[in-house]
C-alpha cells in the first residue's frame, strides 16, 4: 500500500514540474522564427541581438507601432510571471 501512495506523489510531482516548465516556457518572448500577423499591411522586420535589445524595420509607421506593442506585450509579460513568481505582486 505504501509503494502505491509514494507512486502517487512521484507521478503528481512530475506532473507538477512539468506544467510549471511548460507554463515558463510559454511566457518566454518568440526569439526565431516567423510570425504572420493579419494586422500589417506590409512586412515588419524584428531582430534581437546578443542582450535581446529589439531592432525593428518596416516600411509603415503604423506596422512599425503594432510591432514595437506586440515586441513590448511580449516583454512585459515575462516581467509580470517573474515578478509574480517572486510573490512580487506590487512590482507586477
Amino acid at each position: 500500500m505504501l509503494v502505491y501512495v509514494i507512486g502517487a506523489i512521484c507521478v503528481t510531482a512530475l506532473a507538477l514540474a512539468m506544467a510549471a516548465l511548460f507554463i515558463v516556457r510559454a511566457s518566454l518572448p518568440q526569439l526565431d522564427g516567423e510570425r504572420v500577423e493579419r494586422s500589417l499591411g506590409a512586412v515588419v522586420r524584428m531582430e534581437r541581438d546578443a542582450l535581446g535589445v529589439v531592432s525593428l524595420s518596416g516600411t509603415s509607421r503604423d506596422d512599425l507601432a503594432y510591432a514595437t506593442g506586440f515586441v513590448h506585450a511580449q516583454d512585459r509579460f515575462f516581467d509580470i510571471l517573474s515578478a509574480l513568481k517572486d510573490g512580487d505582486s506590487y512590482r507586477a
